[in-house]
């Protein structure tokens, strides 16, 4: 074969390999984008999952919120309850006490 000859062959080859790996990087990110698509479809479908998620659990924390402020609200009236009674309880011990006592001098002064 003469020079020529052979040059025009490996240029040729050398085109044709060229081609060829062109073509295959081609395919390939054609079939790995394709796969992707499914992968991004199930991405978006959980983001929306979790927003929804996280729309329901701020509806929980904003009900939960209420709840404990009710609650303590609760509480102290409670507590007001409890202070306002155990109030009227010493105040009656006391009269009670006053009344007995006066109790006792009538009923001393009734025997003599």
């Amino acid at each position: 074969m003469p020079a020529t000859l052979r040059a025009h062959f490996s240029t040729r080859n050398f085109l044709l390999s060229f081609f060829s790996l062109g073509l295959a990087v081609l395919i390939g990110v054609w079939i790995g984008s394709s796969r992707g698509t499914p992968t991004d479809e199930k991405l978006q479908l959980e983001n929306v999952q979790l927003e929804s998620y996280v729309r329901q659990l701020q509806q929980q924390l904003t009900l939960t919120s209420a709840k404990s402020s009710d609650l303590e609200t609760l509480q102290k009236v409670q507590e007001q309850v409890i202070t306002e009674l155990r109030l009227g309880n010493r105040e009656l011990q006391d009269k009670m006490h006053s009344l007995q006592k006066d109790l006792q001098v009538y009923q001393q002064r009734f025997k003599n």
